[in-house]
């Protein structure tokens, strides 16, 4: 036991010193520059028209992105040029004047509502047809292309698919009524 007991000081000391040893050396160690630094003989460079140009590019991005979003939430806008080019028939350009009455419509819109009324005429018997008579907002043309649909013989429906504004109470039940199923048939007035 006495044996074992001198066996524990002793290993104690001795790693109390080892210790102690080890300290001092790293102490003089972390004392010393093992690493001198050299100074720059030019400044290093800032790469400024580098990150302009990263700055611009991920601006546009950003902005086209942005308007990109905006236009799949309200719907992208539709062009008569690229009508055309995807091989669409396109009438023409009504002009913000197209809902003035009937006597006092511009010519080019008179035309443009004969090459309707024309292009209606000559597909009539088609299957599949889809027409779309695309407007501004708040702009009411469809009178003027019934009385020329009379004009030539026709008879026409015109339904009022504009649900922005309030529509007035001799007009209810409608079309909005007939859609969500609070009546059963489609009240159609002459």
């Amino acid at each position: 036991m006495k044996t074992d007991l001198a066996k524990g000081m002793m290993e104690g000391l001795t790693s109390l010193t080892g210790s102690k040893v080890l300290s001092r050396h790293l102490y003089n160690v972390e004392s010393k520059t093992l690493d001198t630094a050299f100074t720059p003989l030019q400044p290093s460079r800032p790469y400024l028209l580098l990150f302009a140009l990263g700055g611009a590019f991920a601006g546009a991005f950003l902005i086209y992105l942005g308007g990109f979003l905006k236009g799949l939430a309200n719907g992208f806008p539709v062009f008569i040029g690229t009508l055309k080019l995807l091989g669409e028939h396109t009438s023409g350009r009504l002009s913000p004047f197209c809902d003035a009455p009937f006597s006092e419509i511009p010519d080019q819109d008179l035309e443009t509502l004969r090459r309707t009324v024309y292009f209606l005429n000559e597909h009539k018997n088609k299957s599949g047809l889809t027409v779309a008579l695309l407007g501004e907002k708040n702009k009411n043309f469809s009178s003027h292309l019934a009385s020329i649909l009379k004009l030539r013989g026709k008879k026409s429906i015109t339904l009022d698919c504009n649900f922005n504004r309030a529509v007035a109470t001799q007009h209810v039940p409608g079309l909005w009524q007939y859609l969500s199923e609070q009546i059963s048939s489609l009240p159609i007035r002459s």
